[in-house]
């Protein structure tokens, strides 16, 4: 929800999907404005026009949204395996002293600690829901 509340991030979001949906909503249109007259789904097309690009926006909004997540989990991810390479190079390394090694460790248990915690915190936000 964070990510959602910065107004840069909610503009880029909510012009895309009103984007895609007003031009799918115009492809529409201009499609059953050039079939002929005597088609019997012109008029339903054009009269649906309008309820099909909400549809598309609010479709689009959902694919974005679901990205969104993956794209997060995938850098969270990559970004845990860097710590933990980080960890792993400077415990080889001969200058780097214990007491430092150990205090990395500790902020990066008490870091995956705090996640674990917020994680079941939103568990239970969607279980009483």
């Amino acid at each position: 929800m964070k990510k959602l509340a910065n107004p840069a991030t909610r503009l880029r979001h909510l012009n895309s999907t009103d984007a895609i949906g007003a031009g799918g909503g115009t492809v529409l249109l201009m499609f059953a404005e050039r079939l002929p007259d005597t088609y019997w789904f012109k008029t339903y097309l054009i009269l649906a026009a309008p309820s099909l690009s909400v549809s598309l926006s609010k479709i689009t909004n959902i694919i974005i949204r679901q990205c969104n997540i993956v794209s997060d989990m995938l850098r969270d991810a990559q970004n845990e395996r860097s710590i933990l390479r980080s960890l792993k190079l400077l415990k080889k390394n001969p200058l780097a002293s214990q007491a430092s090694i150990e205090k990395l460790e500790q902020a990066y248990l008490a870091a995956e600690i705090k996640r674990v915690e917020n994680m079941i915190l939103n568990l239970n936000k969607t279980r009483s829901d």
